[in-house]
């Protein structure tokens, strides 16, 4: 029941938060902003949403903080089983971990937002409403490691090397799936429009037939390494097993929430691209990294490791928000937007209420 009580609050604060970015006088009026960051930042250290917290939870309390911890062969990253070393030493419960988990990734999007020439409470109201459940409710290390990425690509954008090459490593210790930053890198250089973006698409598409059968090879990377067992168990196992649905309905919720997860970023980079002339440098590489992690994600879609490209996708693809909220993208893109997000949270609201599941007094399958 509580679970419930954390989406009432979700939807109360969300409506709230769009209802007073929609007035002039208080779109970016810093005392409101300053609530509303305040507000969240308590929620955090009282929500119970996300489908891993009650994994996270165990977690917290198992971690032997005696054993000395090994870097790349514990199944957690340092700066997390730091957090938690020091919660558990001074006797502070798990709580504190969600709320500092969720802090962290929320002070440095706030940062981005006051440092833009945005309408600053619809950039907080797009983050959320594109990035929270899948964020700041569930992925929580990956959540904190794509803000972290983020604020990398402010700083390399203003000529501020070091603090960049910083950011990327702290984002690498909070979740190791970073390490494609290296690829992404590289490829920056592209220059993209829709019509090259939707060729690229069907490339990867053709493509991903043919490097299926491939993937097979992987079973030979040692397991002795988390980075080489983490990407075997993502690419092979964890996604080519039969999933254990409950019913229909949960079979068709899970899958509708990754596609639609996909699926929404392709069309904010499809929308997003017509206004790549107006953007500065620091929303062009924001663009560009969200168009070439869709394709790995889509690619990766493809051959069956759904799990390993959403993950890529959050990564590099969550600074969109900010390009969302410029008022160079006009309202009727923006209601675009907003009813596919609509959706893609709706469903996800349904997921996490337990409308599938028998022991869940929201559960519909009697009613169907």
């Amino acid at each position: 029941m509580f679970k419930v009580l954390n989406v009432i609050f979700y939807l109360i604060y969300m409506f709230f938060l769009f209802y007073c970015s929609s007035f002039y006088r208080t779109k970016n009026n810093k005392r409101f902003l300053n609530i509303f960051l305040g507000l969240m930042i308590l929620f955090f250290f009282f929500k119970e949403l996300g489908l891993d917290y009650e994994a996270y939870k165990k977690w917290f309390y198992e971690i032997d903080i005696l054993k000395k911890y090994k870097i790349f062969q514990n199944h957690i990253e340092l700066i997390p089983y730091m957090i938690i070393y020091f919660l558990r030493k001074v006797g502070l419960p798990h709580q504190f971990f969600f709320g500092i988990m969720g802090m962290i990734p929320l002070l440095i999007n706030f940062y981005l937002i006051n440092n833009m020439k945005i309408n600053k409470l619809q950039g907080l109201f797009f983050l959320f409403y594109i990035n929270f459940f899948t964020g700041f409710s569930d992925a929580i290390r990956q959540n904190v490691a794509a803000s972290l990425i983020l604020l990398s690509y402010y700083y390399f954008s203003n000529c501020k090397k070091n603090r960049g090459i910083i950011c990327i490593v702290s984002a690498f210790f909070f979740h190791y799936s970073t390490i494609f930053i290296i690829g992404i890198i590289f490829l920056l250089k592209i220059k993209w429009n829709k019509k090259k973006y939707i060729i690229a698409m069907f490339f990867i598409v053709i493509s991903s037939f043919i490097l299926k059968n491939g993937i097979i090879y992987l079973n030979y990377l040692p397991e002795d390494n988390i980075l080489f067992w983490k990407f075997k168990y993502y690419m092979l196992r964890y996604n080519n097993d039969r999933y254990n649905y409950l019913n229909e309905i949960h079979k068709f919720l899970y899958n509708t929430m990754n596609y639609l997860q996909i699926l929404g970023i392709i069309i904010l980079n499809i929308l997003l691209l017509k206004y790549r002339l107006f953007f500065n440098r620091f929303q062009i590489i924001i663009l560009k990294s969200s168009i070439i992690s869709s394709l790995i994600s889509l690619l990766l879609f493809f051959i069956g490791a759904k799990t390993i490209g959403l993950r890529i996708n959050l990564t590099f693809g969550f600074g969109m928000y900010l390009l969302s909220a410029t008022s160079i993208v006009r309202k009727k893109d923006k209601n675009v937007i907003m009813a596919y997000y609509f959706l893609y949270n709706f469903i996800i609201m349904l997921y996490y209420s337990g409308v599938h599941d028998p022991k869940s007094p929201f559960y519909l399958g009697d009613l169907i």
